[in-house]
């Protein structure tokens, strides 16, 4: 240094050392030295200065105006002022801070450095000094050097200062300024909303309408502001402005985070509900039940409140239905959180009800389940049963009113109305739930509670009908403490039939003792003494204590009451003394007597003459048993009733060798039921028609069957002509007579379709026998010869007539009677030829002699005679022209089953269908030749379809069977023309081409070759 004056680097490095040896004044006034020659470094030099005076030599005022020495070295840095200003905050010299900031403030020329000291002033002025006045500018002043600036950013905490000493000062239209001030200035959105509030604030008291829109025109604009939903409710509730008060809390509720804050503004709105009305404070209290689902206090005020609004409306209101739907809701939360079970089953009543009355779709199946559990939680209430017991009846549940009804049972008052409900159970039980055990129970709890209940004893005696002993048990204690008279009525005959189900169950061994019985059927008959079903039973109860004086007695006051007035009930109490003279007393007479006073009354009884017939027999008074059985079948309209009582009095005939009555009998016995061949046998066997006597019987008696049965306008049965025609032609030779008889029985047989071809036998039989052989011949032949059929049903014994010399084939089958008739009478003709034929038949049935038929079968036939199955079509390949023989025509035979397939040939695009189908039973001519043809050429299967829709000829088809389809007109042709249709094209299915008109030929040889290979 003293070398070199004024060297910086000499200079730094003294104060280096100076302060190593803890020399600070030293330092202190070298670095002064040094900051007045190093102008470049001087603001740095003057900064070291100040931090050596406050941190080392610990002087805060030389380190103040070390800082001031470096601000008017650079103005512009801020770190000079901002330590000024702390370090003479610390030393709390606030006049001295207050007067150093406005020192800066004077020489500061940015304005946001010059706005921050105004605004510390202000700071310091107002916290410090309490000088509101010299804030109040202090804050203006630095508001105002913000405001000059090119873009103005404003600084919120000047504004808060500033508010906060007028409110302090209560300057509200200071404020008011203020705040419209800063908001033309249109700060952030924040600060926005908090001066709008604050203006709001401010206006309540000058004001009110002014801050409410205010509050409005915020809250349209950010709906979850909280602090302006919570003046704006105070400002409402100050003014009882009501409605927007609610719709300010709703938006409380809406907007606030915490779930009590939210609950807490509905709450509010609950309690103006006289203010609000009751759908806005369902509507708050839906919501605070959505956030506490188990906060009973809502639950039970929706209760209150739903109730009372939808109670006594019948108009399906959309709000109603909305309130009932909460109400049901609020009364089933509420009855989960209850643990009482009267209260639970108070609330499921509630619910019920409701479920129940619903203008609009109303839910009586939940109706009935809330009243059948409120039933079980709490049994002894009423209405609960009453409401299971009226919707289960409307719907059907058998199940839930049984219920209701036993639990009404227990719960109605008085004796009758209790067993009432029982029977009702009980009922319901046996017919749905098929619980007879539960329904017996349940009826004799019933009995037992009302004696006088009918229903109860009446199903009793229903059910036990096969345990009468139980059935006593039950009814005898209940007929003594019974009073009604019908209730005595049902009660004594009840057990007066149930003592009679016990004899026939126990047997007449057993020792029963009837007097209970009778002394309770008395009883009832003291009631009513002309009670004819109640005499019926006594009657039968002294019958089973074998009282039988008094059990006539007893019938005979039945007889008296009912008289001529009731026939039925009189005709039952004679019969019933009949049975009893009859058997236990054992007086016939009587029993006669008896029955004959039926019959005056009724000639036609049936019953009546049964019994007479029976007491006959059984006294051996067979002209009684005739006369009754005759006058039987007289009144009898039933024929085959009718012709067994005429059997029956056959027998008696035939046991009284009254052989005239027998035949009036048998006579009207065939006539009545001809099907029956029991009287025709045993007329038959009167007579010995063989004989010429026996044959005149017969057939007289034969002709008044046919007299009679004309007479009655009965059918004459072929049967009979036939019997009586071959007896007058074989055996009474009366020819004319015979043969008029056979034919009228080919007329009545033939009356209804063809004659039976056994009655046509007998006719040819007959013809022969009378001489007339020519005739017989042309019968017969009709008979047999038109097709394989009759032959068969001929080849049958006789079923017309088995007397002999009055049958067709008294042996053997009538078949054989009718080749042995053609036989005889071609013989008589002298027709050998014929005859030869008819021969050959009957040899190869085994009908004529071994001699005869080994001579028959000697004979040789000529060699041009074809052999059978001459035209069959493996034989009818042969009969070709050389020139159409080829192994082909084997091989076309061969495929033509699966011609069709091979070819793709679909008859249904013919535009036939199976309604066009002839079969073999339609009866078609057509058909008939088509078959005859087929036989021939040994074609066993095809089908034949005729259509109005075709047109063009015949045609036929490949297919499996072949198809011939053609024109119904066809029909109309010649035989001649038909046959000569059919036969060519038959030809073709013999040979196997089918196909031949339907492909080309390059087709069909394709056809064949793939075949071959």
């Amino acid at each position: 240094i003293a070398a070199k004056p004024g060297d910086i680097e000499a200079e730094r490095a003294r104060v280096t050392l100076l302060r190593r040896m803890s020399r600070f004044d030293e330092a202190r006034k070298t670095l002064v030295a040094l900051a007045e020659h190093d102008a470049e470094a001087r603001f740095e030099t003057w900064l070291e200065i100040a931090d050596l005076d406050e941190a080392f030599r610990k002087a805060p005022t030389d380190a103040v105006e070390a800082f001031r020495s470096a601000h008017k070295a650079k103005p512009e840095h801020p770190l000079p002022s901002l330590a000024m200003v702390r370090l003479l905050r610390s030393t709390k010299a606030y006049k001295r801070l207050v007067a150093e900031l406005k020192l800066l403030a004077k020489s500061e020329h940015v304005l946001l450095t010059l706005a921050q000291l105004h605004t510390t002033a202000a700071e310091v002025e107002e916290l410090c000094l309490g000088d509101d006045d010299a804030a109040l500018k202090s804050f203006e002043a630095a508001d105002e050097a913000l405001g000059r600036a090119p873009d103005p950013a404003w600084d919120t905490a000047i504004l808060e200062g500033t508010e906060r000493i007028l409110f302090r000062t209560g300057d509200d239209e200071a404020l008011v300024r203020l705040y419209a001030k800063w908001l033309e200035r249109k700060p952030p959105a924040t600060v926005d909303h908090t001066l709008r509030v604050a203006l709001a604030t401010t206006l309540e008291h000058t004001s009110p309408a002014q801050a409410v829109e205010v509050l409005e025109a915020l809250v349209s604009v950010v709906p979850t502001n909280v602090p302006a939903l919570r003046r704006l409710e105070h400002l409402h509730r100050s003014r009882k402005s009501y409605q927007p008060l609610s719709n300010t809390l709703y938006a409380e509720s809406g907007s606030l985070a915490s779930r009590v804050a939210r609950a807490g503004a509905l709450w509010e709105i609950v309690s103006l509900e006289e203010r609000l009305g009751a759908s806005v404070t369902l509507d708050a209290l839906a919501r605070i039940t959505r956030e506490f689902p188990s906060d009973t206090g809502a639950l039970d005020t929706v209760i209150r409140v739903a109730s009372r609004l939808v109670s006594h409306v019948g108009v399906p209101h959309p709000a109603l239905l909305a309130a009932r739907s909460q109400l049901v809701g609020a009364i089933r939360s509420r009855r989960e959180l209850t643990v009482d079970p009267v209260a639970r089953a108070a609330y499921q009543l509630e619910e019920a009800i409701l479920l129940e009355s619903a203008e609009v779709e109303p839910d009586p199946r939940g109706a009935l389940a809330a009243y059948r559990e409120a039933m079980g939680l709490w049994p002894d209430s009423m209405l609960a049963a009453r409401g299971v017991e009226r919707l289960a009846e409307s719907l059907g549940d058998y199940p839930a009113f049984i219920a209701s009804q036993i639990a009404l049972s227990k719960l109605v008052d008085g004796a009758p109305a209790k067993a009432a409900h029982l029977v009702r159970a009980a009922t319901l039980t046996a017919q749905h739930a098929r619980d007879d055990r539960t329904a017996l129970e349940l009826f004799e709890v019933a009995l037992e509670t009302d004696a006088s209940n009918r229903d109860a004893a009446r199903a009793l005696a229903q059910m036990l009908a096969n345990d009468p002993k139980r059935l006593l048990e039950l009814l005898r204690p209940a007929l003594e403490q019974a009073t009604g008279k019908e209730q005595i009525a049902l009660l004594g005959n009840e057990i007066g039939g149930a003592y009679l189900k016990l004899s026939q169950q126990e047997g007449e061994a057993a020792r029963i003792d009837y007097a209970p019985g009778i002394q309770a059927v008395r009883r009832v008959l003291a009631q009513n003494a002309d009670d004819v079903p109640t005499l019926f039973l006594l009657s039968r109860l002294y019958g089973a204590q074998k009282a039988w004086g008094e059990a006539r007695e007893a019938l005979q006051r039945i007889a008296d009451v009912a008289g001529p007035s009731d026939p039925k009930t009189r005709l039952r109490a004679l019969f019933a003394l009949a049975d009893l003279y009859e058997g236990p007393i054992g007086d016939l007479k009587q029993a006669e007597a008896t029955l004959t006073g039926i019959l005056s009354t009724e000639p036609s009884n049936k019953t009546a003459l049964e019994r007479l017939y029976s007491i006959g027999v059984k006294g051996g008074d067979k002209k009684l048993a005739r006369s009754s059985l005759e006058r039987l079948a007289e009144f009898e309209t039933d024929l085959s009733q009718r012709a067994e009582y005429q059997l029956r009095v056959a027998e008696v005939c035939r046991e009284s060798n009254d052989g005239a009555g027998m035949l009036r009998a048998l006579s009207d016995a065939i006539v009545s039921l001809p099907t029956d061949l029991r009287a025709w046998a045993l007329l038959a066997r009167l007579y010995r028609g063989e004989t010429q006597e026996g044959a005149a019987g017969l057939a007289h008696a034969i002709e008044q069957i046919v007299e009679m049965a004309k007479a009655r306008r009965r059918p004459v049965e072929t049967r009979w002509l036939v019997t009586l025609g071959l007896l007058q032609v074989n055996v009474l030779k009366r020819h004319t007579d015979g043969l008029a008889n056979l034919q009228l029985a080919v007329a009545a047989s033939g009356s209804s379709g063809a004659a039976h071809p056994e009655v046509r036998a007998a006719l040819g039989t007959g013809l022969l026998a009378a001489g007339r052989s020519k005739e017989a011949i042309q019968v017969i032949r009709e008979l047999l010869t038109p097709d394989a059929e009759t032959l068969l049903r001929l080849a049958e014994p006789s079923a017309f007539s088995t007397i002999r010399m009055a049958t067709v084939a008294a042996t053997g089958t009538v078949l054989g009677a009718c080749l042995a008739c053609l036989d005889s009478a071609l013989g008589t003709e002298g027709r050998p030829e014929e005859r030869l034929a008819v021969e050959e038949v009957r040899a190869a049935l085994g009908e004529i002699g071994t001699d005869r038929a080994v001579k028959l079968r000697g004979r040789r036939l000529e060699p041009e005679v074809p052999f059978t199955g001459a035209l069959a079509g493996s034989e009818l390949v042969h009969t070709l022209v050389p020139e159409a023989r080829s192994p082909l025509v084997d091989v076309a035979v061969a495929i033509q089953p699966i011609a069709a397939k091979a070819l793709r040939f679909d008859l249904g695009a013919l535009g036939v269908s199976s309604r066009d189908r002839i079969g073999p039973r339609d009866g078609h001519p057509t058909r008939h030749y088509a078959e005859k043809i087929a036989r021939c050429l040994g074609i066993e299967n095809f089908e034949l379809y005729l259509t109005a829709s075709w047109n063009g000829a015949i045609r036929v088809y490949p297919g499996d069977p072949p198809a011939l389809v053609g024109p119904l007109l066809i029909a109309e042709l010649s035989e001649s023309e038909q046959m000569f249709a059919l036969g060519r094209l038959l030809m073709r299915v013999a040979l196997g081409v089918t196909w031949l008109d339907e492909v080309s030929s390059e087709i069909a040889d394709a056809l064949l070759m793939s075949a071959i290979r």
